[in-house]
């Protein structure tokens, strides 16, 4: 199910938060819980209950893997046991991973390298597997490590399906989550918390519908006609790209951090601003922000991280970088994205004394234009769509910028502005959206608070009330046009 549709937004939710008030205000807090767990179910096979099958298995394994290494007493012997137990409940999530979103990619490479032909299966690739297989890894980490105690079915249950981070994140940790789902009944009523996570899920709402999706239509055309673009047309598509998933991942990440606040659940910050970063390092510390903590602390760390001199710093961040690129998707794409951040990281950790001495605005300017380059290769269907678009870009064919590009920020309510001021027949109109669009955008992206910062601050009066009532009722209308989000793929 998606934040941003009708059912969502008129039937699910509301009909959630009502029950787990209702069941609050009689204090049961494991009926609270199973309410939380049924209804996250629901949005998690509303598009295929399939899914559930999946999901319901890996939950009773890894539970049941965690009590038994629990069980387990003290003592070398049994330390040697429950780190057994905790190797065989990687594999199993590991397993599950490599199955449903590897499988076909492992054997498609078997066919080029062997010339042989084995079937390849269909397999559809379970909505959020590659969130809450990490998620229950981190907590099996933790569960050897003693970090958890008096585990309920109940609580793992929930801490793995709570909807609003269950699709695209955050990966959360057991320490986060745990304490807050055992004060859900006692904890009392927050308006302030509420409101804020009411104006947040609001604001990430209108990032995701009235800014990625509109530059969203633009990279749209532009990809599936990257071969008649100019090198306007190309650097445009290629910035737009990266604008378009700065918005949406953005915009998902408040929306569940604001759904959280409405439960009085403090969901992590996951996204921090990562355009205003100095450095590619920077950068990875401020997206995703709860991926790369998960890859530090579970596989940086105990290959040794940074303590055992330059050279395996730097091929512990070459490693852990290419994880990454493999976690988002299955094909070299994704491992060469992967690999080539991992070469920036180490060379921007090796750059570091110099660009201290260069001023803050260049290191900022050059990270983006990095992390753009990056982002375009991301989102390109391919590496030879990606050579061709960026190909473009150097042969300084500069000219007008493709009419159907300008036409994606021309929706109806901007277009019926522009008649309103009688501005529509000018030469220039059809341009006008596509410059205020990326005007709004930079100011959003590398000048003011973001939207957790803002909600965090909000003073609550009826003019910031009237704004979010207009920004809410202005999404709802644009969801005719309704998109799935970029990270619900992976």
């Amino acid at each position: 199910m998606l934040f941003n549709s009708y059912v969502f937004l008129l039937l699910f939710f509301p009909l959630t938060l009502i029950g787990y008030y209702v069941l609050k205000h009689f204090k049961q807090a494991t009926l609270m819980k199973v309410w939380l767990i049924g209804m996250s179910l629901w949005f998690y096979g509303y598009f295929n209950p399939w899914y559930l099958l999946i999901i319901i298995s890996s939950i009773i394994v890894n539970y049941g893997l965690c009590i038994l290494m629990n069980k387990v007493a003290s003592g070398e012997e049994k330390k040697k046991l429950r780190k057994l137990i905790m190797i065989i409940g990687i594999v199993f999530n590991v397993g599950i991973l490599f199955y449903y979103k590897y499988f076909n990619f492992f054997i498609d490479n078997i066919n080029w390298i062997f010339k042989s032909d084995i079937l390849i299966e269909k397999i559809l690739l379970p909505l959020g597997i590659s969130f809450f297989t990490f998620q229950e890894i981190g907590f099996m980490v933790d569960s050897y490590k003693g970090d958890v105690k008096n585990l309920s079915f109940v609580d793992f249950f929930l801490f793995v399906t709570f909807f609003p981070q269950l699709i695209a994140g955050p990966i959360v940790t057991q320490d986060e989550m745990l304490p807050q789902f055992k004060e859900l009944a006692n904890k009392k009523f927050d308006k302030d918390q509420f409101a804020r996570g009411l104006a947040l899920f609001i604001m990430g709402l209108m990032k995701k519908v009235l800014i990625a999706d509109v530059f969203g239509g633009a990279v749209d055309w532009a990809y599936a006609n990257h071969l008649a673009l100019n090198s306007t047309g190309s650097i445009l598509a290629l910035l737009f790209a990266n604008l378009q998933m700065y918005f949406d991942f953005s915009g998902y990440c408040d929306m569940a951090r604001g759904i959280g606040g409405m439960f009085l659940i403090d969901i992590v910050v996951n996204f921090n601003s990562p355009y205003k970063a100095k450095s590619v390092l920077e950068f990875w510390s401020r997206w995703q922000v709860t991926m790369s903590r998960f890859l530090t602390r579970y596989i940086y760390i105990p290959l040794g991280g940074s303590r055992r001199g330059e050279l395996r710093t730097c091929i512990n961040t070459f490693i852990v970088f290419t994880i990454s690129g493999i976690w988002h998707g299955s094909g070299w794409k994704y491992m060469i994205w992967g690999m080539l951040y991992g070469i920036l990281n180490i060379c921007s950790r090796q750059l570091r004394p110099i660009k201290k001495k260069i001023p803050a605005v260049i290191n900022n300017i050059e990270c983006f234009i990095f992390v753009c380059l990056m982002g375009s290769l991301f989102r390109a269907e391919t590496l030879k769509q990606f050579g061709q678009m960026l190909s473009k870009v150097f042969t300084l064919n500069y000219g007008a910028i493709p009419l159907e590009m300008a036409q994606a920020f021309n929706r109806t309510e901007y277009l019926f502005i522009q008649d309103c001021f009688h501005i529509s027949s000018l030469s220039f109109a059809p341009y006008i959206m596509i410059v205020l669009f990326m005007v709004l955008a930079f100011f959003l992206c590398f000048i003011t608070r973001n939207a957790c910062e803002i909600a965090a601050q909000l003073k609550f009066k009826v003019s910031s009330a009237i704004l979010l009532a207009v920004g809410l009722i202005w999404s709802v209308i644009s969801l005719s046009e309704v998109s799935t989000f970029l990270y619900f793929n992976f």
